[in-house]
């Protein structure tokens, strides 16, 4: 007798995306291969559900400057 197989659907499963950062500069350099911290507030907050961001000791200064931006560009971190 063979086997019959079947598939079946598992529950829906978000999975919070992590991100590294690898740079403590306040940069947004898509091309450079490496993630600031507001690159990965960036990311994060354009992946819905929840996310992770793991940061390596230090201190990490803002330095682009933006008066009144709420799309994470520059100034305060913007964390939605």
């Amino acid at each position: 007798r063979g086997a019959f197989l079947r598939v079946e659907g598992l529950e829906d499963r978000a999975v919070p995306a992590v991100y590294t950062v690898t740079l403590r500069a306040d940069v947004v350099d898509a091309g450079d291969g490496k993630l600031s911290l507001r690159e990965a507030i960036t990311r994060a907050n354009n992946h819905a559900g929840a996310d992770t961001i793991v940061l390596p000791a230090g201190v990490f200064r803002m330095a682009l400057g933006a008066a009144g931006d709420d799309l994470n560009t520059g100034g305060d971190f913007d964390i939605r």
